[in-house]
């Protein structure tokens, strides 16, 4: 039995697949990020000072995991966002018509300009 190759649109539609993914991951990241930041604003303020030195209490250890999750959420977003970005390039250089078959294709419309 022969195999069949993989098609040519397998990579393109790998790439919707991460778009769609990128747009849905992205919104939900943002809402990671505004709890996070609730979080943090809601610790006790630490003496950096004192975590520098090694000193560390419950307080401030609970501070630093909270800006440790914000950093992790700031650099997923920013990947995701960096996917979108390139898809609004894309849409960019196409015409009209197949902008709108792109924004049916990946599921939803795809501004050209990000206002973030």
């Amino acid at each position: 039995m022969n195999r069949s190759k993989p098609g040519l649109n397998e990579p393109f539609y790998k790439w919707l697949d991460d778009i769609r993914r990128a747009m849905r991951k992205e919104k939900e990241l943002q809402k990671k990020f505004k709890f996070y930041n609730v979080k943090l604003n809601s610790c006790r303020r630490a003496s950096f000072d004192r975590i520098r030195f090694g000193s560390v209490t419950s307080e401030e250890d609970e501070l630093l995991f909270w800006i440790d999750k914000i950093t992790i959420t700031e650099s997923f977003f920013f990947a995701y966002r960096g996917q979108i970005q390139y898809a609004q390039k894309f849409m960019a250089i196409i015409s009209s018509q197949q902008q709108i078959v792109f924004s049916k294709i990946v599921g939803t419309k795809i501004s050209l300009y990000c206002f973030f």
